[in-house]
């Protein structure tokens, strides 16, 4: 196996790629699209909005922490899908302060339009890739982004940590 550069040209070089990437990919996530119900999302929305379905009762605390997002970022979206009627807010029983979300029948339309539209996306995605890359190689991306994600989670956990107050 061929080792890798670790010059400092070629390392910022390889920095450089990753970083057009994460920008081209930010573009993309900001987009607003018709997922099939008339009403442009965000990937972010929609994204959040599909969380919900798939965790009845969760809350935007919750959410803000697994999407490693801020609160007011969670909160700016929730207020979006409840306005448009997606989501509805439902008093928490053993904490009158919180509030767990619910997505209704409209909004569980909206989350399986996005499921069908991913799918369907993906798999183009993945076609495009396979004209230049091979299975193995397209899974050795899908490795290395994990480990970049185990890496950036363990240094976020970190940061939370040093931050709190003793």
């Amino acid at each position: 196996m061929e080792e890798l550069s670790l010059e400092p040209k070629n390392l910022l070089e390889q920095a450089e790629l990753l970083y057009q990437f994460v920008d081209m990919f930010s573009n993309y996530e900001n987009t607003t699209r018709d997922y099939g119900e008339s009403n442009f999302f965000t990937m972010n929305e929609v994204h959040l909005l599909s969380a919900i379905a798939k965790n009845p009762g969760i809350f935007s605390s919750d959410l803000a922490e697994q999407r490693h997002r801020s609160k007011s970022f969670i909160s700016q979206i929730v207020t979006k899908l409840e306005r448009y009627g997606y989501i509805t807010k439902t008093v928490d029983l053993t904490d009158n302060k919180r509030r767990g979300l619910y997505v209704t029948t409209k909004g569980q339309n909206l989350a399986d339009a996005h499921d069908r539209f991913d799918i369907k996306t993906l798999e183009k995605t993945y076609n495009y890739l396979r004209r230049d890359c091979s299975p193995e190689e397209i899974n050795a991306f899908y490795k290395v982004v994990q480990t970049y994600v185990n890496i950036m989670s363990a240094a976020e956990r970190k940061r939370k940590r040093l931050a709190q107050p003793e």
